[in-house]
């Protein structure tokens, strides 16, 4: 995440970071409170590695009160002053930046729920999972991950757009998050979240022709160098992340419609870990809207044998066959409508 490598310069210094997943969640968090802080002579890799200057906030856990309070602790301007005997030996002056951001106060995070209420009573979530929404006393309950995931969303748009003039923001993404992508692009592993939406693979192909040549070059050595590995392919839970770290950047090329760039993204995490069910089950999403029905079937089958317990691979089979069927039967009343009548 901090040092890419592949000609992929280093995160730059006092970036925040949205760290999503477990596993990169639980990895960067040590890095930046525990390895950053190690003697050089107990650094296994990078003799001067430092990282205690970023911002880590999890995305997914932005919608819970009490770890934005935490926040609020950690980087806003209210934190503690850290001038204290006891507060150094708590080590408070070196664990966090010595700039604070500007993070969402409790009114605010009451304001992302309203926020989303309202989205969606106008029906303008764009993320819906059969939201359900309770409010009881004035206090509202969400439960759902779509609907989380929602206000997670509001909360980091808050974050970005009030410190993005300051700090350079990268994301791991957990689940997506719409308004980052037009801000989006590969950085490694992970994405940089730009200050200013990028301009379309159309507005300006040659930008986005070097982002994927150098984004392909980068994952392609590392799957090479990762499937050489023998700890590698024994470790469930190291195929897992990786295999979900390249499957987000081909969601990106997803969202930016370059079909044959996320295909291979798709197929390279797949590679990576081919029991990976949300790359297998985006894919096959990613064949049905190009009308590649037998490629989306076969995909699915070959996912089945793998987890024959998962009966939603059987509903999306099912949900290909009523598509297909459709689209030959569409197919065939355009055949027979007269001319001068389309």
């Amino acid at each position: 995440m901090f040092e890419p490598g592949g000609a992929y310069p280093p995160m730059e210094k006092n970036a925040v970071l949205f760290a999503g997943t477990d596993d990169a969640r639980f990895v960067s968090t040590y890095m930046v409170f525990c390895e950053s802080h190690w003697s050089s002579r107990n650094q296994p890799h990078n003799k001067d590695f430092d990282r205690s200057d970023v911002y880590l906030l999890a995305q997914n856990a932005l919608a819970d009160a009490t770890y934005m309070s935490a926040l609020r602790d950690q980087y806003d301007f209210d934190r503690p002053t850290n001038t204290t005997v006891i507060q150094r030996l708590l080590g408070r002056d070196r664990a966090y930046p010595l700039r604070p951001i500007l993070i969402p106060s409790a009114e605010d995070n009451t304001q992302a729920f309203r926020q989303y209420v309202a989205d969606v009573q106008a029906d303008r979530d764009s993320n819906p999972a059969n939201p359900s929404i309770n409010v009881t006393n004035g206090r509202i309950r969400v439960r759902g991950v779509g609907g989380v995931m929602h206000i997670n969303g509001i909360l980091a748009h808050w974050i970005f757009t009030r410190n993005k003039d300051q700090h350079p923001f990268y994301v791991e993404e957990s689940y997506g998050i719409p308004w980052m992508y037009p801000n989006l692009q590969p950085a490694g592993i992970i994405m940089k979240l730009g200050p200013q939406p990028l301009p379309s693979p159309q507005e300006n192909p040659q930008l986005w022709r070097e982002i994927i040549d150098h984004d392909r070059a980068y994952w392609d050595q590392l799957a090479s160098m990762l499937m050489a590995r023998g700890d590698f392919r024994r470790n469930e839970d190291a195929k897992k992340c990786f295999s979900h770290l390249r499957g987000a950047i081909a969601g990106l090329y997803v969202f930016r419609e370059m079909n044959a760039d996320a295909e291979y993204a798709f197929r390279q995490a797949l590679q990576l870990d081919p029991g990976n069910s949300e790359s297998h089950f985006r894919l096959a999403d990613l064949y049905l809207r190009q009308q590649r029905y037998a490629e989306a079937r076969a995909l699915m089958n070959a996912y089945q044998k793998l987890e024959p317990a998962d009966t939603s691979a059987r509903d999306f089979l099912a949900s290909i066959a009523a598509t297909e069927k459709d689209h030959i039967r569409r197919q065939d009343l355009e055949k027979r409508t007269p001319r001068s009548m389309t």
